[in-house]
């Protein structure tokens, strides 16, 4: 087994995510994190009998953005990752940088050429 393709383990991660994915850990939610490098999930449906639905439910609604964390619930999970990543932030960084790459080229010095080199 190759070093990139060994599962660091959860107590050995260092960083505001992985802090918080042992002290959830501790509380004694179970955490999945393997195959994962920067993002841990939540899943109710691997929780023990010591996590009932109410704290599911309640970490749902945890503000984690104090730790510079966010969280994403889908189908029974959820995520948590650092808040400056994510699909969101990557779509509104592009549609940011591209409408200013638009705007610039439509005003009236620029040219259709311009326009293009800027986009690649």
């Amino acid at each position: 087994q190759s070093e990139w393709s060994q599962i660091i383990p959860l107590e050995d991660r260092k960083a505001p995510l992985w802090n918080y994915a042992n002290e959830l850990r501790a509380r004694g939610f179970s955490i999945d994190y393997k195959g994962y490098s920067n993002c841990f999930r939540v899943n109710m449906k691997q929780q023990k009998e010591n996590v009932t639905r109410e704290d599911f439910e309640a970490l749902k609604t945890t503000d984690v953005s104090e730790q510079g964390l966010a969280t994403s619930v889908n189908l029974g999970c959820i995520d948590f990752y650092p808040s400056s990543s994510g699909k969101k932030n990557c779509c509104e960084y592009l549609a940011h940088h591209f409408s200013d790459v638009r705007r610039s080229a439509d005003s009236p010095h620029s040219t259709t050429d311009d326009y293009i080199m800027k986009r690649c």
